[in-house]
C-alpha cells in the first residue's frame, strides 16, 4: 500500500484513497508528502 507522511508521520494508506486522503489532509492544513519508505502505520486508522 502507498505511504504518505503526515505531520511527520508515516502513514498507510489503502491505493484507492491515496488521493481524497492526502487532499483531505491538505485541506485540514496538515503537511503531507510522499514516503520513499515501506512501513505499516496505524496512525491513518486512528483518523478516522
Amino acid at each position: 500500500m502507498p505511504k504518505v507522511i503526515v505531520d511527520g508521520i508515516l502513514v498507510e494508506v489503502e491505493a484507492n484513497l491515496f488521493y481524497e486522503f492526502c487532499d483531505n489532509m491538505k485541506e485540514n492544513n496538515h503537511q503531507v508528502s510522499e514516503a520513499d519508505e515501506w512501513f505499516y502505520v496505524l496512525f491513518y486508522f486512528i483518523l478516522i
